[in-house]
């Protein structure tokens, strides 16, 4: 009697059937290829919450993002989520690169400045 191996697949697998990582160039970005925002960032959904898809990639490839620290694109393509076009900076430093590179645009802020609380705060997805 033959023995049936079944494959056991994780988040992380349906994560990344969600990447193309198809190009030829080494230093292309990663694209995600499922759901985006509005803002054209990739949404990933695991157990009922949808998590920005860049930060999940920066967790799987580079490991915790510690508190007060935000995940920045250093390609400055908003559905890349490879690990080696992700950074982290503060939150300060993230609103300078974008208006330093002309990305800025009116959004929503709190009275001192600030992304809302839900937005700046990066979610452990381990």
């Amino acid at each position: 009697m033959a023995v049936v191996i079944k494959s056991i697949r994780t988040w992380k697998d349906d994560f990344w059937d969600h990447v193309d990582q198809s190009t030829a160039i080494w230093d292309a970005c990663w694209e995600w290829k499922g759901e985006r925002d509005k803002d054209g960032y990739g949404v990933f959904n695991r157990g009922g919450k949808h998590l920005r898809a860049n930060i999940v990639g920066y967790q799987i490839q580079n490991g915790v993002i510690p508190k007060g620290y935000v995940v920045m694109h250093q390609c400055d393509n908003p559905p890349c989520v490879k690990g080696t076009h992700l950074g982290l900076g503060t939150n300060a430093e993230n609103l300078a690169d974008m208006a330093e590179k002309g990305r800025a645009r009116g959004g929503r802020r709190t009275k001192d400045g600030q992304e809302p609380k839900n937005r700046r705060e990066n979610r452990d997805v381990s």
